[in-house]
């Protein structure tokens, strides 16, 4: 080959050392990556509900702090820097479980008794009507025990006239039926007691306040029920549109009206004499620390038996969905779950949540 030849070929061949700066930019750009997505993963474990921008970032759509990672892991392969490449891949890997809150099934699931278990619902059903099919089909598909209905809609049932509703009669043959504004339990079990706190403190301050315990008495032995639907964090991301970060001081507000709010709705879970279960719409992720210090004592059934995201509320904000798992099953000691999955769509802005509790 002559000299002219491998002057041409060199020429052809990008020399390396302009390659260099490029290395030099993707290797900081991967680092920032890496750092924005375990520092997210901190903000979520240890500041939601106590700095305000993580409370903010806790219900956005969380898969935008390693969308970065996928041009990155691209231009990584183009320039055959596997190790960066498999950094990339990893962050990729790792983001569901360290961001997304995805679960699989713990070694705990399946314990206690099967001859003593409950199949149950905990649906926001958005006012949808009690009579339309949805209802009676999933009691019947998923073969349930005790139904419970946030944002329940008595208004086309017998008796669901009166205000303060008194005697509402049950849609469900076979069911009995507690209903208390907006509450509703259904239940094929006798209802031996149904007791839901006074909501007018809870109100005068903007909240939510839907907080009912019941005993039930099932063949296998007696446990008790806390039916929630608390304050939504609506209000204080809203302060952020209308005020800028004005906003700040509206987040606050709404963080302490939603922890006094939970808080009350605890105590009544102490109200409880015997195995108890609690599920709702908690309006809150399992992160926020007002969640920790109220229900961290009791186990989570999507924790224990679900696989996935478990995402329980469907949001669209200018034409980007996503999810946040805000609804939740919990249990004390006295039971163990078998089972955990998200219902079928309803036509509610919300997901239910099908789980399967055994008595120990």
């Amino acid at each position: 080959m002559t000299a002219e030849g491998e002057g041409t070929r060199e020429a052809e061949k990008p020399p390396e050392r302009a390659k260099k700066p490029v290395r030099r930019w993707l290797l900081a750009l991967v680092m920032l990556q890496m750092l924005v997505m375990f520092g997210a993963a901190a903000m979520l474990a240890f500041a939601v509900d106590r700095f305000w921008l993580a409370t903010v970032f806790a219900y956005l759509p969380r898969w935008l702090v390693v969308l970065p990672a996928v041009p990155l892991l691209a231009l990584a392969l183009s320039l055959k820097e596997f190790r960066l490449g498999g950094a990339l891949l990893l962050t990729l890997a790792l983001s569901p479980f360290i961001v997304g809150d995805f679960e699989v099934p713990s070694l705990s699931c399946g314990a206690g008794r099967a001859d003593a278990s409950v199949r149950l619902l905990t649906q926001n059903a958005l006012r949808r009507s009690l009579k339309e099919p949805w209802l009676a089909d999933l009691v019947k598909s998923e073969k349930l025990d005790v139904v419970m209905v946030q944002e329940c809609d008595v208004r086309d049932l017998e008796g669901g006239d009166a205000d303060p509703v008194v005697s509402v009669r049950s849609p469900l043959e076979g069911y009995t039926l507690a209903y208390d504004d907006g509450l509703c339990l259904f239940s094929r079990f006798p209802i031996k007691s149904a007791e839901a706190r006074n909501r007018k403190d809870v109100w005068e301050r903007g909240g939510s306040g839907a907080i009912a315990l019941y005993q039930i008495e099932a063949p296998f032995g007696s446990f008790w029920i806390l039916n929630l639907h608390l304050a939504t964090v609506r209000a204080g991301i809203g302060g952020f549109r209308q005020f800028g970060l004005g906003g700040i001081a509206t987040m606050r507000e709404n963080t302490e009206l939603r922890r006094w709010e939970s808080g009350l709705a605890r105590e009544w879970a102490d109200h409880a004499k015997g195995p108890l279960l609690i599920a709702g719409d908690f309006n809150m992720p399992r992160e926020s620390q007002v969640y920790v210090a109220s229900w961290g004592s009791y186990s989570d059934a999507w924790e224990t038996c679900g696989f996935g995201f478990g995402y329980t509320k469907e949001t669209r904000v200018k034409g980007i969905e996503f999810g946040t798992r805000i609804d939740h099953v919990l249990f004390d000691k006295g039971f163990g779950c078998a089972a955990a999955k998200l219902g079928p769509e309803i036509g509610s802005d919300h997901r239910g949540l099908v789980v399967e509790l055994r008595l120990r």
